[in-house]
């Protein structure tokens, strides 16, 4: 049996500055051991999020969460890179913690 990793969590939440315009969430880390990315279940419209590159609501080149949807990194693999989020709207709220 492995033993279980211990480290940091950092809350790197926060809103959306400009509607429709990717902002970092959190930069690069290469300490970074573990990434958690949520839309909140009471959002209205989808989060936008790319790893390594701006976030974009169009070209299909971002992950998109829909309200309550969730992306986890860990593990064998976790980007060290910087995440990116966009929404359509002004004072949309995302939750984004990263551990080291």
């Amino acid at each position: 049996m492995s033993e279980a990793q211990r480290g940091k969590v950092y809350d790197r939440s926060g809103t959306i500055a400009v509607g429709g315009t990717a902002q970092d969430a959190v930069g690069v880390n290469e300490a970074r051991k573990w990434l958690f990315v949520q839309n909140p279940a009471d959002a209205a419209e989808v989060l936008y999020v790319n790893i390594g590159a701006d976030a974009s609501t169009a070209g299909k080149v971002s992950i998109e969460l829909a309200a309550g949807g969730s992306l986890s990194l860990e593990g064998t693999f976790c980007p060290v890179d910087r995440v990116s989020v966009t929404a359509a709207t002004l004072g949309h709220a995302f939750i984004c913690k990263e551990g080291k």
